[in-house]
């Protein structure tokens, strides 16, 4: 589990938190407010030497926090194409709301060629963990 926090105008700010539950074959993720490449970075990177962890499971990734997102064009293919930890046969559940949200997942569908069609937004949690879990 990797949970990293920042000082943000006098406040603390989770950046990210992870849970992986083997049983039900999903990962969930929670960005905080300031979405950046570092932390998606971590986040993959924390996630491939997790013993728990299998490229094939699930992912639900909730943005719902998200505010603002700090990622150029290369750093984007680059998660895309080279650090994304899971298969491009698992299944993808972003939480988004704001239009912010979902374009941030609409350039990783575009970008993750493969496997985009098992790349799904939610508007809950819940209907997320329900279709990632099926």
């Amino acid at each position: 589990m990797l949970t990293e926090s920042r000082v943000i105008n006098g406040k603390v700010a989770a950046s990210t938190h992870y849970q992986i539950i083997p049983e039900e074959r999903v990962v969930s993720v929670h960005f905080g407010v300031y979405l950046t490449f570092a932390d998606i970075k971590a986040y993959a990177e924390a996630l491939a030497v997790d013993p728990r962890f299998n490229h094939y499971f699930s992912e639900i990734v909730d943005l719902s926090a998200v505010q603002e997102v700090k990622l150029t064009a290369d750093q984007a293919l680059l998660l895309a194409d080279a650090i994304d930890p899971f298969s491009v046969n698992a299944r993808r559940a972003f939480v988004a709301c704001t239009d912010l949200q979902i374009r941030a997942v609409r350039m990783h569908q575009i970008l993750r060629k493969e496997g985009n069609n098992h790349i799904l937004i939610f508007p809950s949690f819940e209907a997320a963990m329900k279709w990632a879990s099926d």
